[in-house]
């Protein structure tokens, strides 16, 4: 299967209709790499996301057993799928969609790639992630720009690890976005934390 592929930063992407991936750890300890550059980027919706226990059960597959009160309103209500508006007129309004271990907050999702921050990436999370990725991209139409994830900061390799996964849930809306090389440059200290995963991250 061929996969699309785009050399840019995935910020870039970030507009519009499109929706991009950021992988994350199941403790949204968000310290380095894509993930520290949301929380940068977006601190009112990084605080919206970890503000609640409910909320964080949900992004652990669990079912919710109350609703936040700062949530507005369910739009959606189904086991592991609601749709909730933040109600502070302070900041942007935020809506976030909670999906069988999934965040959709405006324009990005927010994908489970570790356990634990300081672990490795768990293929078995992964697939996980990615099949759930399949099925939201389905269900609200998107179109998904993703990096190869858990080639970073999780130690895998995009060949033999991860690229099998992708082209296995794979879908035409979706688009692999590799960093260019100035921008591989920028990030090497707070995105790849060694050198020895240049040719590993860069290749297709």
């Amino acid at each position: 299967m061929d996969l699309k592929y785009e050399v840019s930063d995935i910020w870039n992407y970030a507009t519009g209709d499109n929706t991009i991936v950021v992988p994350v750890n199941l403790d949204l300890i968000c310290g380095r790499g894509l993930a520290k550059q949301w929380k940068d980027r977006y601190p009112s919706e990084y605080k919206f996301v970890v503000k609640s226990p409910e909320l964080m059960n949900t992004f652990r597959d669990q079912a919710p057993k109350d609703v936040p009160d700062f949530v507005e309103s369910i739009l959606k209500p189904e086991s592991f799928f609601f749709e909730c508006i933040s109600t502070n007129a302070k900041t942007p309004t935020i809506v976030a969609i909670f999906y069988y271990g999934l965040i959709l907050v405006n324009s990005v999702i927010l994908l489970p790639v570790k356990y634990h921050w300081r672990e490795t990436a768990s293929l078995e999370l992964i697939e996980k992630s990615l099949k759930k990725l399949n099925n939201l991209t389905l269900l609200k139409k998107l179109n998904v720009y993703l990096p190869k994830v858990g080639c970073g900061f999780g130690e895998l390799d995009w060949n033999t690890d991860v690229k099998p996964l992708v082209e296995k849930y794979w879908l035409d809306s979706w688009t692999v976005v590799d960093p260019s090389n100035h921008v591989y440059d920028l990030y090497r200290t707070s995105f790849i934390p060694s050198v020895r995963r240049d040719k590993r991250w860069h290749s297709k």
